[in-house]
């Protein structure tokens, strides 16, 4: 997902087909429910249901990343128009405005709430307060940085990007508030769009447009790497226990992968092995993102297809019909921290907040 490539989405839709694989790994069982989840995955790409739904602000350009303050208050945003807003989830209110001199792809808060990190196209990553002043700034990164991620302790921030061919392909790992360069990652061949930790803080998880995705020891600098997307990998993240990665790809698919400690390894989290589950299409374009709800009830997706595919992750089934949000790709996907709505945004500029089913909706 070259940013630089989505001012322009293909909005031509071709039906297919949606075929149903699983890749079974070191002889791992998937349950019926992952199974199930497959057949539910085919049946959300066909659908769409509602009217457009309540936004709560909107940009100048295209949206390519949202962040939920740690107490779910507030929203911010990253887009093309060079600017980060934040803003009241309530009503889009108080906002506070965030200047760049060149786009902005990646947008997050610290875990405490107290800084918002944000990186440009020019390789400039910042930390800013909630009131809109900037803290410190540096630009090591030689091209556009795409992904931000704070570690779970916030003391640590982790960046990455790339350009059209590759370019600086490096995650940096920075000491926080300081902006000090602690560590760095080398090994993708192709812009990183996607990053997280892991609960502990111990390794990170990077997906890049080469295809892979890379769960690297901060210990020792080392990587596993999971190749498994047959295109572009963009943005990954984590089920509440860190056990399940989830990621999303140009090649219209979702991954999902089941991470396990090392039986010879005393750190957790410092070695894993993997389960991979292969998902055909979630839609019949290409997906942006993919994130499971912080309660781990459920799993969101959006992409090119303009809509938001919801199901259920206890039983691998559906909750609804897939929502059509816009008449333009869907880049940017969020969740709020009580679970209860995701916020999206893209091509068309604006920021929707949709309310999720709560426990009590499940089917």
């Amino acid at each position: 997902m070259n940013p630089s490539n989505l001012q322009r989405p293909n909005l031509q839709r071709k039906r297919q087909s949606h075929a149903m694989t699983v890749a079974r790994l070191s002889g791992a069982r998937i349950t019926v429910a992952w199974l199930a989840m497959l057949v539910g995955l085919a049946m959300l790409a066909d659908s769409a249901t509602g009217a457009e739904p309540p936004t709560i602000g909107e940009h100048d350009d295209n949206v390519y990343t949202l962040a939920f303050s740690p107490d779910g208050r507030r929203l911010a945003s990253a887009s093309g128009d060079h600017t980060a807003v934040l803003r009241d989830v309530v009503d889009g209110g108080n906002r506070v405005t965030l200047p760049h001199e060149s786009p902005v792809y990646a947008v997050q808060y610290s875990p405490d709430g107290r800084l918002i990190a944000t990186a440009d196209g020019t390789g400039h990553v910042r930390l800013w307060s909630p009131t809109g002043t900037q803290i410190a700034v540096q630009q090591k990164h030689t091209d556009a940085v795409y992904a931000v991620a704070f570690s779970p302790d916030g003391l640590r921030l982790a960046t990455a990007g790339g350009g059209g061919n590759g370019g600086d392909t490096r995650c940096l790992i920075w000491d926080v508030p300081s902006l000090t360069l602690r560590q760095e990652l080398s090994g993708h061949t192709r812009a990183v769009y996607g990053l997280v930790f892991r609960p502990n803080g111990k390794s990170l998880i990077s997906a890049s447009s080469d295809r892979s995705l890379r769960v690297w020891d901060l210990s020792n600098a080392s990587s596993e790497i999971f190749e498994d997307h047959t295109s572009d990998a963009y943005r990954c993240g984590l089920s509440p226990d860190g056990r399940l990665v989830i990621s999303a790809g140009q090649d219209k698919h979702v991954r999902l992968r089941t991470l396990h400690e090392s039986k010879t390894s005393s750190a957790s989290d410092s070695t894993t092995v993997s389960v991979s589950v292969s998902l055909e299409p979630v839609s019949r374009d290409p997906v942006y993102g993919a994130l499971f709800t912080p309660d781990g009830r459920l799993i969101v997706a959006a992409g090119d297809d303009c809509r938001l595919h919801i199901w259920n992750n206890t039983t691998g089934y559906p909750h609804q019909s897939a929502t059509r949000i816009s008449r333009q790709a869907l880049y940017a996907l969020a969740v709020s921290p009580d679970s209860k709505s995701v916020a999206v945004a893209g091509a068309d500029h604006r920021i929707y907040l949709i309310e999720l089913p709560g426990p009590a909706d499940a089917k």
